[in-house]
Order: structure tokens, then C-alpha cells, then sequence
């Protein structure tokens, strides 16, 4: 037993040690570095801003209406007298978390169905990439909006939308990632010992594409937003009066020259918040291990 726990012991250490590492690896590529502080920032607002505002995001005066930004409303108010950057800063929970959640959709469906065509093969592999051509030949933006049109408009709704609209995405990464790895000698050990595909699947194969899953998802977020933003710009997003980035940017547009600042900071918002998802991903995939990085050029 002493010498169990001695090997436990020493496992952890390394595993910390590993962590470190990684960290320590990350933290020296400066514009990730800052791009997850950006985010993570981003992300308090999106949890805390109800809290925070300096009034309603839903209380407007049209005495008021396009004010210019002040030190009494630091980014001006929007057509209807509203507070901008109460707007913005409420805004993020549904933008970001749009994002996030569709990100988690399509990821969960498309890396199953990915790990199921790659590993299995046969005809499962032909049917699901017959589905994944079709999907394919839409752009992501068009399938989004001709899913939300069938759905209905709501949050609801369009997380299913951006979700599903990535799913081949997913599906293409993770299966091209399981072609890379299935015939490792520790996947054929496992087969060789008796393991049941379902085990090996989920316990070998699994495990060891998901660091290249979530540095791709990471990536995803930044497009998950953009689809979110640009299908509230249509009115086909998060509806009034409920402040969301797109639909902020999309009632705005008709005063882009009069008074700019209504589209400004949520353009702002979404642009940096984009730039952070990819310089952050790009930090992750260079501060993993190196093998990840090719696997996801091979993959790509």
C-alpha cells in the first residue's frame, strides 16, 4: 500500500508539474495572455451585469434620445434615450452566452457523431457523411438563418440554430482526429484485451482528441458569436427589447452617420470579443503539446 500511494503521489506531482507547464507556456504568448484576461473580463460582465448597470437597460426617454457619449452616459443613448453601455454591458450575457451554449450544442452532437463515424467506419461512416455533405453545402450563415426561419425566432430557438449550423463542422474534425489515433498500439492493446468498442470509443480514443476538440471550439466561439451578432442584425437573433449586440447594432443602423455611437461600442464589443476567441485559441494550441498542432493541420 506504501508504495502505491508513493506511485499516486508522484502521478499527481507530474500532472501539477504538467499544468504548470502548459501555463507557464501560454502566459509567454503575450497577445493570448491578454486576449483571455480581455475575455475573462468580458465574461464577469456577462455574469455580474444586471448588477453593475448605472440604470435599466430597458428604461428609455426620448428627451434624451441619441445623446452623444458623457460623463454622465459614458457611451451616449441609444434612439429611444436608453443607456448604451447599460445595454452593452447586460447585452454580453446574451451575446456571450448564445455563443457558449451553441458551441456546446454542436460540439457534444457533432464530436459523438464524428467519433462514431471515424471509429466504426462502413456504411454508419457513409450515412453520416452523406449528412454532413448536405449540411456542408450551405454556408454556416444561411443554414443558421434557414433553421431559425423553420424554428421561430427566441433564444431558445437560435441556440439550436448556430449549434446545429456547426455541427459539421465538428463532425468532419473530430472523425479526420480519430483516423489519426485509432490505430495507435494502445487502441489496438485495448481491442486486443477484449474491450467493447463503446469503452474503447470514450476511454481511449476520446480522451485524447479532446485537447484538439477544445482548442478548435475555442475558435468556434468567435464564429458562434459572429452568426449570433449578424442574426440579431437581421432580427432573426435575440428580439426587442432585450439588448443583444446584433440587434443593438441592427436598430442603430439607420443613424450610422448622424449619431454613430449607437453602433459603435456594440460593434466594439463583438469585434474585440472575437479577436480574444481566436488569439486565445491560437495561445492554447501553441502551449499544448506539439503532436496537437499537427493532428489539427491534418485534420483541417
Amino acid at each position: 500500500m506504501g508504495e502505491v500511494s508513493i506511485v499516486i503521489e508522484k502521478l499527481r506531482e507530474a500532472k501539477a508539474r504538467q499544468r504548470a507547464l502548459l501555463w507557464l507556456k501560454f502566459k509567454s504568448n503575450k497577445a493570448a495572455f491578454i486576449s483571455l484576461c480581455i475575455l475573462t473580463f468580458i465574461f464577469l460582465l456577462a455574469i455580474l451585469g444586471p448588477y453593475m448597470v448605472p440604470e435599466s437597460p430597458y428604461d428609455f426617454n426620448l428627451s434624451r434620445a441619441l445623446e452623444p457619449p458623457s460623463l454622465n452616459s459614458i457611451f451616449g443613448r441609444d434612439e429611444l434615450g436608453r443607456n448604451i453601455l447599460s445595454r452593452v454591458i447586460v447585452g454580453s450575457r446574451f451575446s456571450i452566452g448564445v455563443a457558449l451554449l451553441s458551441v456546446l450544442l454542436g460540439g457534444c452532437i457533432g464530436v459523438l457523431l464524428g467519433l462514431v463515424s471515424g471509429y466504426i467506419g462502413g456504411k454508419v461512416d457513409v450515412v453520416i457523411q452523406r449528412f454532413t455533405d448536405i449540411l456542408l453545402a450551405f454556408p454556416t450563415i444561411l443554414l443558421a438563418i434557414a433553421l431559425i426561419s423553420v424554428l421561430g425566432v427566441g433564444i431558445g430557438n437560435l441556440i439550436v440554430s448556430i449549434g446545429v449550423s456547426t455541427v459539421p463542422i465538428y463532425i468532419r474534425l473530430s472523425r479526420s482526429l480519430v483516423f489519426q489515433i485509432r490505430s495507435e498500439d494502445y487502441i489496438t492493446a485495448a481491442f486486443a484485451l477484449g474491450k467493447s468498442g463503446r469503452y474503447i470509443m470514450f476511454r481511449h480514443v476520446l480522451p485524447n482528441i479532446l485537447p484538439a476538440i477544445i482548442v478548435q471550439s475555442t475558435y468556434y466561439m468567435g464564429l458562434s458569436l459572429l452568426l449570433a451578432s449578424g442574426l440579431g442584425f437581421l432580427g432573426l437573433g435575440v428580439q426587442p427589447p432585450i439588448p443583444e449586440w446584433g440587434a443593438m447594432i441592427g436598430s442603430g443602423r439607420t443613424y450610422i452617420y448622424s449619431s454613430p455611437h449607437v453602433i459603435i461600442f456594440p460593434g466594439l464589443f463583438i469585434l474585440i470579443s472575437a479577436l480574444c476567441f481566436n488569439l486565445t485559441g491560437d495561445g492554447l494550441r501553441d502551449a499544448l503539446d506539439p503532436r496537437i498542432k499537427v493532428m489539427i493541420r491534418r485534420a483541417g
